[in-house]
């Protein structure tokens, strides 16, 4: 005898015998070794076995995906090459890469193996620098975590006004303190202007006075000025 090991068999060769997880982890799963007998003698000094299993992945994800909107949204988008047992996924939003909350969830496949895209949309987002990332959930409590994506903050060029045209009240988005504002007419006369301390975020202003045409939305962050043109229109 010598300390060789002989392999018989490999992955492909299971002999007629199928063994799942529970199979193999069961107190009673064991073996038969037969052997012939030569001239009335049959040694076995030990054996080796190798079990040879196939990995199923919960969810194959393709990648997550975090991009800020033209508007003020953040649009988080992911795909999937293929899903098992898969109970749903939850978006988690963070402002310092490091403690995140949940802010939305969609349902799962359960089980496919077609590509499956999913989005959700973050309808208020941070002003600032924010970090996203995807939780996927099985049927059985278990998870995992995509990778983390990074959204730069808003800055004053993409700030937006709503509604546009507008009757009477226009709302100028994303707004941060120390923008001053003015809303300007056509030929440079100026009808509203204020501090961006003195409202969060939204800036509302009011042109039911005013008569339709153009008018300019000017902001200054810092050195930065951004004009933007805005419609009044009654009817």
């Amino acid at each position: 005898l010598t300390d060789t090991y002989v392999s018989y068999g490999g992955p492909g060769d299971l002999w007629g015998e199928m063994w799942s997880y529970s199979d193999i982890n069961n107190s009673n799963f064991s073996s038969l070794l037969k052997v012939n007998v030569i001239n009335g003698t049959a040694q076995v000094d030990h054996m080796r076995f190798t079990i040879y299993t196939t990995s199923i992945l919960p969810v194959e994800l393709v990648d997550f995906y975090a991009t800020r909107t033209d508007s003020r949204e953040v649009k988080c988008s992911w795909i999937t090459a293929s899903e098992h047992n898969n109970s749903h996924f939850i978006v988690e939003r963070s402002a310092d890469g490091i403690s995140f909350e949940e802010i939305g969830l969609l349902n799962g496949a359960g089980t496919s193996n077609e590509i499956l895209t999913y989005e959700m949309i973050d309808n208020n987002p941070l002003q600032s620098i924010a970090y996203y990332r995807l939780k996927q959930v099985d049927f059985d409590g278990q998870f995992s975590y995509s990778k983390v994506r990074k959204v730069d903050g808003m800055t004053s060029d993409q700030s937006i006004i709503y509604p546009n045209p507008a009757a009477n009240w226009a709302t100028l988005t994303s707004v941060n303190d120390g923008v001053s504002i003015s809303i300007v007419t056509a030929d440079g006369r100026v009808i509203d202007s204020a501090e961006g301390y003195f409202f969060e975020e939204n800036y509302h202003f009011n042109l039911a006075n005013e008569p339709d045409g153009t008018y300019y939305v000017i902001t200054n962050d810092k050195g930065q000025r951004d004009v933007k043109q805005l419609i009044k229109q009654s009817k």
